[in-house]
C-alpha cells in the first residue's frame, strides 16, 4: 500500500482484524468503476506487504473492474482508500 493510503487506514484500526473490515467497508462503499486510478511506481515493490482476505464476491468484482480500467487489484485498493479518505475529510 502506498504510504498515503496506509496512514488513512492506520489512523482508522484500533484493534487486530480491523483493517480487512476497514477495507471491506472502503471498497463496497467507493464507486471502484469511475474513482480516479493511481499510478503506482516502480518504488512501490519496496514497500511492506500486506495481505487482506476479502469475501470471494467482493474479490470478484475489483477482479474484474482492474481489468476493465487496465489496472491492478493492489492499485484500485489504494485508490479506493484514498478516495474514501478525500470523502471522509470533507
Amino acid at each position: 500500500m502506498i504510504a498515503e493510503a496506509d496512514m488513512q487506514l492506520r489512523d482508522r484500526i484500533r484493534r487486530y482484524g480491523e483493517l480487512a473490515e476497514l477495507v471491506v467497508l472502503i471498497l463496497k462503499s467507493v464507486d471502484l468503476t469511475t474513482i480516479p486510478v493511481l499510478e503506482l511506481t516502480s518504488d512501490i515493490r519496496s514497500l511492506a506487504q500486506t495481505t487482506i482476505e476479502l469475501p470471494a464476491a467482493l474479490h470478484r468484482r475489483l477482479k474484474q473492474i482492474a481489468a476493465a480500467r487496465g489496472t491492478s487489484m493492489n492499485a484500485m485498493v489504494n485508490s479506493a482508500v484514498l478516495e474514501y479518505g478525500k470523502k471522509k475529510k470533507k
